[in-house]
C-alpha cells in the first residue's frame, strides 16, 4: 500500500491498509449491497487507480503496474447440507392453510331455532 500512495500521491491521505492474512469479521449479503456503495472517490489521471470511500472503508480499484502488484486470489464456497426430511416439513406447513390463520371449525353454526330443533 505504501508503494502504491507514493506512485499515486493523490492516494496519500487515503486511509487504507492491506488485507493480506486478514480475517473475516463479518459476512455481507446482497441484502445489504448498500454498504459497497460509494460515497466517496479519489482519482488521478484516466487510467489511475480509484479510491472509493464505502460504508465499510476505503477500496482501491483499476489499473496497478505489475512491479506494483500482488497477485493474491482467495475463493470461498460453502454448501450447508442439513436435513431434508425437515425441510420438506416446513415447506409442507406453509402451505398448510392452519400456518395462515385459517383454523378448523370442528361444531358447526347453527341458528337457535335449528339448535332447539336438535335437542
Amino acid at each position: 500500500m505504501k508503494r502504491l500512495k507514493k506512485q499515486w500521491p493523490y492516494l496519500e491521505d487515503v486511509p487504507f491498509d492491506s488485507f493480506v492474512n486478514a480475517q473475516p469479521l463479518i459476512l455481507i449479503g446482497v441484502d445489504n449491497q448498500l454498504l459497497s456503495l460509494g460515497r466517496k472517490i479519489r482519482q488521478g489521471h484516466w487510467n489511475d487507480p480509484v479510491a472509493t470511500k464505502t460504508w465499510l472503508g476505503w477500496v482501491i480499484s483499476g489499473n496497478v503496474p505489475k512491479s506494483l502488484r500482488v497477485d493474491n486470489v482467495y475463493a470461498f464456497h460453502v454448501c450447508e447440507v442439513g436435513n431434508e426430511d425437515d425441510l420438506v416439513k416446513l415447506i409442507k406447513t406453509s402451505f398448510s392453510t392452519e400456518s395462515f390463520g385459517v383454523r378448523i371449525v370442528e361444531e358447526q353454526c347453527r341458528s337457535k331455532e335449528d339448535q332447539r330443533a336438535m335437542i
